[in-house]
């Protein structure tokens, strides 16, 4: 069975930040990130999804047409956090592999 780390790769995400309390993956386009944060203290996790809204569209810039340090600006548009957040099957077992490589479950 592939580990936890691997199986979230293959999705696209990396380890994005970890501690001792906690430990955080990130998926990233232009246009969407989605976070997978686990709680090692409380033994639980969250899906985090947030999309960014163009508010340009009389003149649509596109995002490798934008500045780099201002690409995600409020003068281009805005995140928006969704509080649905859709987890496909393979998503689903890379959390559980996680879960079982932390020993949260057998």
């Amino acid at each position: 069975m592939n580990k936890a780390i691997t199986m979230f790769r293959e999705l696209g995400f990396t380890l994005y930040d970890s501690s001792e309390r906690f430990l955080l993956y990130k998926f990233a386009t232009d246009y969407d990130k989605m976070f997978v944060h686990f709680d090692l203290e409380l033994k639980n996790y969250y899906v985090a999804w947030s999309r960014f809204i163009d508010n340009c569209m009389p003149v649509f810039v596109p995002m490798n047409k934008r500045p780099q340090n201002i690409r995600h600006s409020a003068k281009y548009g805005y995140w928006q956090a969704d509080m649905i957040t859709h987890v496909d099957i393979r998503l689903h077992n890379a959390i559980h592999q996680q879960m079982i490589e932390f020993g949260w479950i057998k």
